[in-house]
């Protein structure tokens, strides 16, 4: 079996968010995207690992507890800083970019916690692929949405993903797909890491 229908057959039996569009650089790398965006990756990377978008940067997984111990010390001192559960940026973190500091979305969310670059220069934040300033920015931002939703922990994450106005406008969770899925996923971890 070719190596393109290898991975046709991957991606066709495994659970990905949409459809999935393959491109052929003209090196040969291949691309994987959603909606028109691209991901150039490695290995097969589960496209729906990230809760906003695929991102651009490559990612891989397969590393995750080796990546996230690079970015402990950042996030208890961000947990410490804002009095925000460490098990929950940690999730946060898992679900936005799979702990890769390099990650930009399709949106152009960036770094470790997917900042938005308006929402990076609201919160003060420079260097957004800067690991320690990423966590820092990302952190005060949720903290910032679960003070505004008296601590609702789903309706911040629901807020983190598809932005105050939606939680707003739909009382909670918005009836976004992504936006329930980004809820579970990020709820899952936060579970899976706070056992």
């Amino acid at each position: 079996m070719s190596k393109l229908l290898f991975l046709l057959f991957i991606l066709s039996s495994s659970s990905f968010a949409d459809t999935t569009y393959i491109y052929k650089g003209k090196d040969g790398t291949l691309w994987f995207g959603d909606k028109g965006a691209t991901t150039r990756i490695g290995d097969v990377v589960n496209l729906g690992i990230y809760g906003r978008a695929p991102a651009v940067a490559v990612a891989n997984c397969h590393n995750e507890k080796q990546n996230s111990r690079n970015y402990i010390a950042h996030i208890k001192k961000a947990a410490q800083k804002y009095k925000v559960d460490y098990y929950l940026i940690k999730a946060v973190i898992k679900t936005e970019s799979c702990f890769d500091h390099k990650a930009v979305s399709r949106v152009g969310a960036q770094g470790l916690m997917q900042l938005m670059p308006k929402t990076a220069s609201y919160l003060g934040v420079k260097k957004v692929f800067n690991p320690k300033d990423n966590i820092m920015g990302g952190t005060k931002y949720l903290k910032k949405l679960l003070g505004q939703f008296n601590q609702n922990t789903k309706w911040a994450l629901a807020a983190y993903n598809a932005g105050p106005t939606a939680v707003i406008k739909y009382n909670g969770i918005p009836p976004y797909k992504e936006t329930k899925r980004y809820v579970k996923k990020v709820l899952s971890a936060y579970k899976q890491y706070a056992q």
